[in-house]
């Protein structure tokens, strides 16, 4: 099967219409411990056992993946460059509506460069 994705230079993305990507990481580099996009299910590959523990808040009958029990994201795909959180920052401190991003508004791009955005004292690059 060939597929195309195009890609414009300004970061927007278009694949063909019905096509989820399912590019994943594997968690400190073992065969089968996938971290995928929140909502997309793993591959066959995937270790049983692993989803539901600890913090993930996975439900395969509901189709939840990869999301903690308060709904946040294990992955995240940012489609800019970002100011990223100085270290020990929680993201939810560092960026007013990612919040909002995660529960109620996928599509809001609450990673902007702005202060309406995020706490500038909390980011890397501010200084």
């Amino acid at each position: 099967m060939e597929i195309q994705v195009v890609v414009d230079i300004n970061g927007d993305y278009n694949y063909p219409s019905g096509y989820t990507p399912k590019f994943f990481l594997e968690g400190n580099g073992i065969n089968g411990h996938e971290i995928h996009l929140p909502g997309v299910a793993p591959t066959s590959k995937m270790k049983d056992g692993i989803l539901g523990t600890v913090h993930d808040d996975s439900n395969t009958g509901s189709g939840k993946y990869y999301m903690s029990d308060t709904n946040l994201p294990w992955a995240l795909y940012i489609p800019a460059a970002w100011k990223y959180p100085q270290e020990s920052i929680d993201l939810l401190e560092a960026y007013f509506r990612f919040d909002e991003y995660v529960q109620t508004n996928p599509s809001l791009s609450w990673y902007l460069d702005d202060d309406v955005y995020r706490k500038s004292n909390k980011c890397y690059n501010d200084n």
